[in-house]
């Protein structure tokens, strides 16, 4: 751009050292080089670790706390107008 920056993406298919290389077109001067380390990919699986929480019991017990309130609504409701 007008202020000298350039970004760029580089993709890299293989764990190594690269180096970077920035040339000037017009003269072939090298402006900048950088060294870039590309670690190996480690092995994933398809799948999230299992990190050792369970919710349903959390589920079952938010859904009974739930139905409880409705069935005090209900009962409140049904006091006030007896």
């Amino acid at each position: 751009n007008a202020s000298g920056d350039a970004t760029f993406t580089v993709s890299l298919a293989s764990a190594g050292t690269y180096t970077l290389v920035a040339t000037d077109t017009a003269s072939g001067a090298v402006l900048s080089t950088q060294a870039v380390t590309v670690a190996a990919a480690s092995a994933s699986s398809s799948t999230l670790a299992y990190t050792g929480a369970d919710p349903l019991p959390i589920l079952l017990g938010a859904g009974g706390l739930l139905v409880l309130g409705a069935g005090g609504v209900v009962v409140a409701k049904r006091r006030k107008t007896a």
